[in-house]
């Protein structure tokens, strides 16, 4: 399949590879960090605001929630 989208010049293998996890939090670090260079005031509030924009209260409430869990989990590995 991803040889076809690329075949097709729908997707592009750097972008299409690298893509970040929905809900792994890579995607809202990353965002943030773009933000601090734009000297912005508060770029972790922007970036939960502009989240909530695009993914609506439920889902960007549900994404937060599985970061949480996912941290949780991290958490007890570490002390196993």
């Amino acid at each position: 399949m991803i040889k076809q989208l690329l075949v097709t010049g729908v997707a592009k293998l750097g972008n299409f590879m690298d893509k970040m996890k929905l809900g792994g939090g890579g995607r809202y670090e990353k965002l943030i960090g773009s933000l601090e260079k734009k000297g912005v005031k508060d770029p972790a509030a922007l970036a939960a605001h502009i989240g909530m924009k695009k993914y609506g209260k439920k889902g960007f409430l549900s994404l937060a929630a599985k970061g949480r869990r996912r941290a949780m989990r991290e958490k007890k590995a570490s002390y196993a």
